[in-house]
């Protein structure tokens, strides 16, 4: 079965600020000391404390390798002030994902930690492996990166934690059970708005609507439906008026509500539903994909994908709550992200 890494994105980030690291006995900065970087001020430098995962401190210099990947992937695309656009009210993408590479950092040293209580550690090919691929990381290090002062030292313990992360995905994935029937293999993929009436919305507040508000609730749903209908671009639709923050999943017949599945198994691609009444909200579905028969074996690969994703976000949820994560908010405002 092909495996995949996937980030858990599940951690609760706990806000308080910490001190500088110690300096390790040998210091990742050494070969870069007299590169100048405009990440520095007099209150942040290289081996300054931005975050801590249980006992592990997380240095601005580790920080910044995510800051550059990022930023590499999207300033080729896009223009540098890409990051001072608005993501959502008071928060610019240059905040949002300052936020997200906490949590990625965080997942990681959380799954590695257990990894080594587990008794799981890299192989010497994996770990070879590992400091092959920062090799031609460092390789490829663009013109503008000195300022990053990444060195080969903390790129390739990064890949190694990256490595040994996916290895206890694979570890959680081997667990599942791995028979999927035709009849559970069906599958439509869709995008949807939801209104909710009872869970967690987008912005993580708890709602449950009383039975006055739920016919309100009906009302809205019901006027988002007719702009659906003649809406050019669903998926932008769903993004700005669902109450949560996903907006597109594939339906099986295990997903709940069950009465999503049973409305597009009768749908076709292109086609909008009417709105879906389930305990947990109003739900108007539009169908990117519907049910093939001739693609089984591709449905059943997304469902044990599923179950492995599933598997360990559930492990996840255990492992997190052992470890304290620590954020310093002044020195992560600090850091330009431009």
């Amino acid at each position: 079965m092909r495996k995949k890494w996937l980030a858990a994105g599940l951690l609760l980030v706990a806000m308080a600020s910490v001190t500088a690291c110690d300096k390790k006995e040998t210091d990742q900065t050494d070969k870069n000391a007299k590169v100048e970087s405009s990440f520095e001020t007099k209150d942040l430098k290289m081996d300054t404390c931005i975050m801590a995962v249980g006992d592990e401190e997380v240095s601005l210099n580790e920080y910044l390798f995510y800051v550059y990947q990022l930023k590499s992937a999207y300033d080729e695309t896009m223009t540098t002030d890409v990051w001072g656009y608005e993501y959502r009210e008071g928060e610019n993408l240059g905040t949002y994902f300052k936020k997200q590479i906490v949590k990625e950092i965080a997942q990681v040293k959380i799954i590695c930690a257990e990894a080594e209580k587990q008794g799981y550690e890299l192989t010497e090919e994996e770990a070879n492996e590992a400091n092959v691929e920062a090799g031609q990381f460092m390789e490829n290090l663009s013109s503008d990166a000195g300022e990053y002062q990444l060195s080969r030292e903390l790129v390739a313990n990064i890949y190694k934690e990256h490595a040994l992360a996916k290895k206890m995905y694979d570890v959680i994935g081997g667990t599942i059970q791995t028979n999927v029937s035709d009849e559970e293999a069906k599958q439509v993929s869709v995008a949807y708005v939801e209104v909710l009436m009872k869970g967690t919305d987008r912005d993580g507040n708890e709602v449950d609507l009383s039975e006055e508000e739920k016919q309100s609730a009906l009302e809205h749903a019901e006027d988002l439906k007719e702009k659906a209908d003649t809406a050019e671009d669903f998926v932008e639709f769903a993004r700005e008026n669902s109450d949560v923050a996903e907006h597109e999943k594939k339906l099986h017949l295990d997903t709940k509500p069950a009465e999503l599945m049973e409305a597009a198994m009768k749908m076709e691609n292109g086609q909008v539903s009417d709105v879906i009444a389930t305990k947990e909200g109003y739900y108007i579905l539009y169908c990117q994909e519907a049910y093939d028969p001739e693609k089984q074996d591709q449905y059943k690969e997304s469902i044990l994908e599923g179950r492995e994703k599933e598997a360990f976000r559930k492990a996840y949820e255990t492992w997190k709550e052992n470890y304290e994560v620590v954020v310093s908010e002044p020195l992560l405002e600090q850091i330009p992200f431009e």
